[in-house]
């Protein structure tokens, strides 16, 4: 019995840490012209884990998503890197792409931010009115940054297609 409980909580541990869903206020700001925005929270759920996550809204399907990044060079720093990190106030910093939608109206990131100061389409969600074209996936290679922290990341920065997104939940 004790073998089982302990073979299933450390089950229970790697599910947990190897994916995250976090439903809970999102902090985000975004930068264009050289400037960076006021923070603002939004009602937004992020799943994933560290090197890859999607943002969606709460009454929508995962699949169904605003954002998504995935870092492509990640790697869990050891406990030298994450104090070195923090003395220095040092971010880490990963190759990457992220994944956002455009539509006739704000056909590029920057105008959806101008707009709505979030990566706010989502595809079920955007009506097309007569004329216009279904909302388009687009995926920009990005420089993704994450604050230095003790225990877990939770502060996240992505410089892409001349713009920036930062997010911490």
């Amino acid at each position: 019995m004790r073998k089982f409980i302990l073979i299933f909580s450390c089950l229970f541990y790697a599910v947990i840490n190897s994916s995250a869903q976090v439903r809970a206020q999102v902090s985000a700001s975004v930068w264009y012209d050289g400037y960076w925005g006021k923070w603002q929270s939004y009602g937004n759920i992020i799943y994933g884990n560290y090197s890859s996550m999607i943002i969606y809204r709460p009454d929508n399907h995962p699949s169904d998503y605003q954002f998504k990044f995935t870092i492509t060079n990640y790697r869990t720093p050891t406990k030298e890197e994450i104090k070195w990190h923090l003395k220095n106030n040092e971010w880490y910093q990963y190759d990457g792409f992220v994944e956002y939608y455009v539509t006739d109206k704000w056909p590029t990131i920057k105008d959806v931010f101008k707009f709505w100061n979030f990566p706010s389409i989502t595809p079920s969600q955007h009506r097309v009115e007569e004329g216009e074209s279904p909302c388009a996936k687009r995926t920009a290679k990005a420089i993704i940054r994450i604050k230095p922290y003790k225990d877990h990341p939770n502060c996240y920065n992505f410089r892409f297609d001349d713009v920036a997104f930062a997010v911490e939940f």
